[in-house]
């Protein structure tokens, strides 16, 4: 059978050293030099590819992979066609694949258009949305700082001027800026691995996406029950509103699962679900509060647009009350900008899984199990979700400290 084998010119240097292509069929041999240079010890001689821990290792085995694909392709096509097969007809042939794969690279807008359309489907719309965002942001920064962007050109000093751009040009927060080049780093990686981009530099350290914790906003259990059991018959609109941000209180589910439960996701008191933006598998005991606004919905929670959401939370909370001053403060830079307003004109349909995790901690649900239900699987990510309050280090405290179990420990 015939199968293509790579290995290195000199397997023992210390220094990098050519990678050679070798194909043996019909008693000929085929000698290639891919024109590819690596160290020994980031080759693995077993699957004949660049090792994980490699800098650029995938596209470096894409291109192997799609020389080996045009050899094979080649060597059988001839045969199909009964003409006779040389290594000089199958040299020629990888040249001018390597030529067509070299001579027209892609530019950077392309390359992030096509990544927009191939994962149009594959990732969540508020995620898209996000990465069309960046898109603007970007072809703005090169209009107006006349910088032609290329894969080359991102370095640091590509980092400092666009973060700059968005922080002074386009007023942005440090929060919106880190997530905006979380996204990037995100497509660049992409990229990488298929072989449009082969500068590195987007890994240094200090090309980071920073972030500050932010405020956590959650409703507290009287300002919770206030929002359940506000009377409104009369206003359909709120009501629905209402149900599904008062499910995901008292589930943890996000918004965009809220949406998805159906009469067939309820198994024995439990909801079985795929979440939306992970993918992950989570089984939620449903509490009496869940049950109620199941019930009285049939089993199909309305759902409306996150925007009209957050719109429509702000006029619920205001009705209930929810009018404690809240500060909230956020950076831009050094600069902390302050912003204090009642509590309700700081909901959103997220403050309903933030209020999950506080008040079941808060009630005694130990985090190990509060993250079963939420899905998460690290406590780094879990962490962000949760408010210490000073009940719940009063009760820890009282726990741990309290002097009745020391004097039957004693005694």
């Amino acid at each position: 059978m015939a199968k293509v084998n790579f290995f290195l010119k000199e397997p023992n240097s210390k220094q990098p050293t050519l990678i050679y292509l070798r194909f043996i069929f019909n008693g000929q041999v085929l000698k290639f030099s891919t024109g590819e240079k690596i160290l020994p010890k980031q080759w693995n001689s077993d699957n004949q590819r660049a090792v994980k821990n490699y800098t650029g290792f995938s596209p470096l085995n894409d291109l192997l992979n799609s020389m080996s694909e045009t050899v094979l392709a080649s060597y059988r096509n001839r045969l199909s066609v009964k003409k006779e097969v040389t290594p000089e007809f199958l040299k020629n042939e990888l040249l001018i694949s390597l030529s067509k794969s070299t001579s027209t690279p892609k530019g950077f807008f392309t390359v992030l258009e096509e990544y927009i359309s191939i994962k149009q489907g594959k990732l969540t719309s508020n995620y898209l949305k996000k990465v069309t965002t960046l898109k603007n942001h970007l072809k703005e920064f090169e209009r107006s700082k006349k910088f032609k962007l290329s894969f080359s050109k991102i370095d640091l000093n590509f980092y400092d001027s666009f973060t700059s751009y968005l922080m002074n040009d386009r007023n942005q927060l440090n929060n919106t800026i880190g997530t905006n080049i979380s996204v990037f780093k995100t497509f660049l990686i992409w990229a990488t691995g298929r072989g449009h981009n082969s500068n590195m530099k987007f890994k240094d350290k200090e090309f980071k996406a920073a972030k500050q914790e932010g405020d956590i906003i959650y409703l507290t259990e009287p300002e919770l029950m206030r929002i359940f059991e506000l009377d409104l018959s009369g206003n359909q609109r709120l009501s629905n509103v209402r149900d599904s941000f008062c499910f995901s209180c008292f589930t943890g589910l996000r918004f965009s699962d809220v949406a998805k439960i159906r009469q067939e996701n309820v198994i024995e008191d439990e909801i079985h679900l795929i979440t939306t933006k992970t993918k992950s598998s989570v089984r939620i005991p449903l509490n009496d509060f869940a049950k109620d606004i199941l019930t009285r919905n049939d089993f199909k929670i309305p759902v409306i647009s996150n925007q009209k959401t957050n719109a429509y939370l702000k006029e619920l909370g205001q009705l209930a009350e929810i009018s404690e001053p809240v500060l909230i403060t956020k950076f831009r830079g050094s600069e902390g900008i302050e912003k204090r307003e009642p509590k309700f004109n700081f909901l959103s349909s997220h403050t309903g899984r933030r209020t999950f995790v506080t008040l079941s901690l808060e009630k005694g649900m130990r985090a190990e199990t509060v993250m079963e239900i939420t899905g998460h699987k690290s406590y780094k990510m879990f962490k962000k979700y949760i408010k210490i309050t000073d009940r719940i280090k009063k009760i820890e405290m009282n726990k741990v400290w309290s002097r009745e179990p020391m004097l039957k420990v004693v005694g």
